[in-house]
Order: C-alpha cells, then structure tokens, then sequence
C-alpha cells in the first residue's frame, strides 16, 4: 500500500475483525495501531505498523506469524460467536 516507508499500512476491511484482532495482537506483544471510519472510509480498517532502525529482520518476522495467527483466530471466533463471514 503505497510508496516504502517506516509507516507500513496492513489493510483489514471489516472494523469488527480489526477490533478483536488487535486486542489480540497487542496481548501477544505487538503494538499495531489500529486505524477506522471515521479517518478511514467505513470497510476500510487497517492496522500501521511502525519499524523502528532497532528492528531485526526476526523482529518482522516474528511479528507478521503473531499478526497472521490474531487475524485467522479472529476470524474464527467471530464466525462461532456471530456466524459472520469475516
């Protein structure tokens, strides 16, 4: 999403799935700041991340698994708890 920056934009859509997941993301660790309607158009959630000059490449890597892994455990719950398709 846009031109290389130490801002890296993860964009998630639904403002439920982004709501439960960052919840997630922080308790393992990550801090992702959440950004939605109304900075964003409705639909259009997103997470910014910020990499930092002391970031290892693992840092990233380790990272992306607990982003990936809050995502996919979010959308499971919300499918069993609301039966949406997130």
């Amino acid at each position: 999403m846009g031109s290389p920056s130490p801002i890296v934009p993860l964009l998630i859509g639904n403002e439920k799935l982004a709501r439960t997941a960052n919840r997630l993301i922080f308790d393992r660790g990550v801090l992702a700041f959440m950004v939605e309607f109304p900075v964003t158009p409705t639909g259009s959630s997103r997470f910014r991340l910020q990499v930092q000059a002391n970031h290892k490449p693992e840092d990233a890597c380790e990272a992306t698994r607990i982003i990936d892994e809050s995502i996919a455990d979010s959308r499971a719950y919300l499918s069993s708890a609301f039966g949406s398709g997130v």
